[in-house]
């Protein structure tokens, strides 16, 4: 895994593939596609006030791109493009149960329609009479599929504002990307909390406790934990130096017992 990772090839596609991506792969309609667009740039608004002083200006100036890489995807286009992109990167339990998936493979981001969850809704909703006046059912199904994506939406947008470092060895590969899962965790729960509490319809299975276990490292570390989980600090300077040097304590905070209760080996 680790050399997998070390391997990977990094690159921001063009419009023309991200497009051609789309064609293939993607579940929904042109104008519902815009309307995710919209909210990601909405999104990327919200992360740049909250965490702006914490990431990279390189990262900073490319987001603005990034919110027109999101492809919506049914669960088989989903496996199968993971597969892909990323043959080797499996990443334990989050191979399966993730919603979306930053690849740093073209900067793209691929994500689940949530369609079996959400005709599950719909059924109930329908026997209920829940739905609003007016409403068909196939409408009320792409308006809960918009909003079972807004959190994803967020959360990998932190992702592609982190700066991963280029670890060595598959321990410090494992909690790099511990670390980092916690990190856009509280980011987005962050957000959500302040700006957006409506919006989560389900919460992703232990998203708590990596919030919580990011908290506790703000608590012990300070803020510049942020700039660990960041990226943001120039290369051979002292300041990279002492971000090294936090982010060794840090990863001593990342056992495996602590990898497996945070839900992430």
């Amino acid at each position: 895994m680790s050399e997998a990772y070390e391997n990977e090839p990094t690159y921001s596609a063009d419009k023309e593939l991200v497009d051609s991506i789309k064609m293939e792969c993607s579940s929904i309609s042109p104008a519902e596609q815009q309307a995710i667009s919209q909210f990601a740039k909405y999104s990327k608004n919200l992360i740049l006030e909250e965490f702006g002083n914490h990431i990279s200006q390189e990262k900073k100036d490319n987001l603005e791109k990034v919110t027109d890489h999101f492809v919506i995807m049914d669960i088989d286009h989903f496996e199968k493009f993971k597969e892909a992109w990323l043959p080797e990167i499996n990443f334990g339990k989050q191979s399966l149960e993730n919603g979306g998936y930053y690849f740093r493979m073209g900067d793209v981001i691929a994500v689940r329609d949530n369609m079996d969850i959400i005709k599950q809704v719909s059924e109930a909703a329908y026997k209920q009479n829940y739905f609003p006046p007016g409403m068909t059912r196939d409408v009320y199904e792409k308006r809960l599929m918009l909003t079972m994506t807004a959190d994803i939406i967020i959360h990998e947008l932190i992702h592609y504002s982190q700066n991963m470092p280029d670890e060595k060895g598959k321990e410090n590969v494992l909690k790099m990307m511990c670390f980092i899962e916690c990190g856009a965790s509280y980011a987005t729960e962050k957000i959500l909390r302040d700006t957006l509490p409506k919006v989560r319809l389900q919460e992703p299975e232990f998203n708590q406790v990596r919030v919580k276990k990011f908290e506790k490292l703000l608590e012990v570390y300070g803020d510049g934990v942020l700039d660990v989980c960041f990226g943001n600090y120039e290369k051979g300077t002292s300041e990279e130096k002492e971000v090294e040097k936090l982010r060794d304590e840090i990863y001593k905070e990342f056992d495996l017992y602590e990898m497996a209760r945070l839900g992430l080996i």
